[in-house]
């Protein structure tokens, strides 16, 4: 195996797509809420990655997250669904990337939910606000950690960490 075989291959361990040992649901069938969204993100002046956080206001949610939502009848797949729900959350078309994690946990109804997430770029469109979320933010890394409401966000982030580490950005 050549040296770039190899890189590749490590790669490819470093994106395997984890589910969040914590939140994991064990005999999901049918009954699932599928959702997904975007690890929208960018570089600064400096070359400082920044990702895009969305709030979320009132009764239940008042979080900062992640864009995300649930798949609709209009979707013809999660990763449209991704797409979707990150241009309606914030505004912005963006450039479908890797997808980097599968989070499992019961929402708030008490369902069983899985929502897969992708890495995004922005590719157009303007910041603008739906009636889901009234403020946004772009920040560092370690902002994001400090900023993020729910700790399953935090495996997102590490997921994007290992994405970064991996070279396949470029």
């Amino acid at each position: 195996m050549t040296k770039n075989q190899h890189q590749k291959a490590h790669h490819k361990i470093l994106l395997r797509v984890p589910e969040a040992p914590s939140d994991k649901i064990e005999g999901m069938a049918d009954g699932i809420v599928r959702a997904a969204g975007g690890v929208v993100w960018r570089t600064d002046g400096n070359d400082l990655v920044e990702l895009l956080l969305v709030h979320r206001p009132g009764e239940g949610y008042d979080d900062w997250t992640f864009p995300k939502g649930k798949r609709d009848d209009i979707d013809s797949s999660e990763e449209d669904c991704a797409v979707r729900e990150v241009w309606e959350e914030t505004g912005y078309h963006c450039q479908l990337g890797h997808e980097i994690a599968r989070i499992n946990y019961i929402d708030r109804k008490g369902r069983p939910k899985r929502v897969r997430y992708w890495t995004m770029t922005v590719s157009g469109g303007a910041e603008s606000y739906s009636n889901e979320v009234d403020d946004m933010m772009w920040m560092s890394v370690d902002r994001a950690r400090k900023k993020i409401t729910y700790e399953r966000d935090l495996l997102v982030i590490d997921c994007f960490e290992n994405y970064l580490r991996s070279g396949l950005t470029e």
